[in-house]
């Protein structure tokens, strides 16, 4: 974590999803406090589960999201840390290492930085991939597991246990190309679970070991962590839209009277519905509305759910961390809203649930935080405690930009 003097500093986060724009700025006060100055938030109608699939569109989508907060916050906003999720996500544990070049066996910046180099060269990656984010599980000295902040110690050896997360190059390049379109630089681009885990989740919980659920409108993204840090992420391409489309069939209704009732009449538990308990449907191509059970809805929403949480079940089976998460499952994003969806949750994964409000940052007095905010939240949160720490993984292996990196690395040093 870096440490430094950051009072007054602006920092952006942009969570560019399926169905929504979500902008958060916050400013730095006494050092280490977050304050939101300004939230913008506009639909999303150019992506589709979690991918870019009109440039333009996004684009602008992004600039009325960015404009509504420049309007509160009294500010430009110029660049953000943006997150990234869609199918074309993946994740890998891989190894690297680097002998000590230091006579006198101190382990520098450098040493680290050349392992974590290695781990890269020992994923076997194809021009159609990049790497998108590099978190260090932990350090191995002489032997020696466990270490997590090697720097200034003393060996002969040092490894590195990294989760690697990439994804397609082209997918990338056109969430790039939006986002700067709508004339925002991107300082860093970061996983979307990784940073909506800095909102949602306790330190405790990463270190006996959780699963986040973020479940967006298109994607349902997953991250599990244990020993502090996540060793297994994946997407799901399935999300709140599909409940939604499930009911506009089911009740034969439009899209937007399917999203109005599940956000207003929906449960994740038919039999926690009264079966008499009516509600009202707006019909297709008609001005009537039709009286139907609400458990109906209910049915409809839980069978859905029911097929997301089996396939949770064999992400959290292919990652390979044992028959229990002691800390369970923490649900975020806009349908972990639904009332019992926590319940339906233990049920079928057999594991504690509880849904994840994001925190760590003071929101505006009108508009409180709910999981809608996660990721933003978390974006913020993460440029904040960890001030873009990792840039120099999107070096890649490019001379000059090690150049620079040994400058940079240099230079901080001296003026630490």
């Amino acid at each position: 974590m870096i440490l430094r003097e950051r009072k007054n500093e602006i920092i952006v986060g942009l969570d560019v999803g399926t169905t929504k724009i979500c902008v958060l700025v916050a400013r730095v006060l006494n050092g280490d406090e977050l304050h939101t100055i300004a939230i913008g938030l506009h639909p999303s109608q150019g992506m589709r589960k979690g991918t870019v699939v009109d440039i333009q569109r996004t684009s602008s989508d992004i600039r009325s999201a960015i404009l509504k907060a420049q309007t509160t916050a009294g500010r430009e906003i110029t660049s953000a840390i943006v997150g990234v999720t869609g199918k074309h996500i993946s994740s890998h544990n891989v190894r690297g290492a680097a002998t000590i070049t230091n006579y006198k066996g101190q382990i520098t910046e450098e040493d680290i930085e050349r392992a974590l180099q290695n781990a890269e060269e020992n994923l076997p990656i194809t021009k159609d991939r990049k790497i998108i984010h590099i978190t260090t599980r932990q350090f191995i000295v002489d032997g020696e597991e466990g270490v997590q902040h090697p720097e200034g110690m003393f060996g002969q050896h040092l490894e590195v246990e990294a989760h690697i997360v990439t994804g397609s190059s082209s997918f990338i390049q056109n969430l790039l190309k939006a986002v700067e379109l709508a004339g925002i630089k991107v300082e860093e681009l970061l996983l979307q679970p990784i940073a909506t885990a800095e909102a949602v989740l306790e330190e405790a919980e990463k270190d006996i070991g959780v699963a986040l659920l973020d479940i967006g409108g298109g994607t349902t993204d997953l991250a599990i962590f244990k020993n502090g840090s996540v060793c297994f992420s994946s997407s799901i391409p399935v999300g709140g839209n599909h409940l939604s489309s499930d009911i506009m069939v089911g009740l034969r209704t439009t899209i937007e009277e399917a999203e109005r009732l599940k956000q207003e009449k929906g449960h994740a538990i038919a039999s926690l519905i009264d079966p008499q308990e009516p509600i009202e449907v707006k019909m297709v191509a008609r001005s009537e509305t039709k009286l139907i059970p609400r458990r109906i809805l209910a049915e409809i929403i839980e069978a859905r759910l029911t097929e997301l949480f089996h396939i949770v079940a064999k992400e959290i089976s292919r990652a390979k961390v044992g028959d229990t998460l002691p800390g369970g499952i923490v649900l975020t994003g806009g349908t972990s809203l639904l009332p019992g969806i926590d319940l339906l949750a233990e049920k079928v994964l057999n594991m504690p649930a509880r849904v994840g409000y994001p925190k760590g940052i003071r929101s505006l007095p009108e508009l409180p935080f709910s999981p809608v905010h996660a990721t933003a939240v978390g974006l913020v949160l993460y440029a904040f405690r960890y001030g873009y720490a990792h840039p120099k993984r999107l070096l890649g292996k490019n001379p000059l930009a090690r150049l620079f990196l040994f400058f940079y690395n240099l230079f901080s040093k001296i003026f630490r």
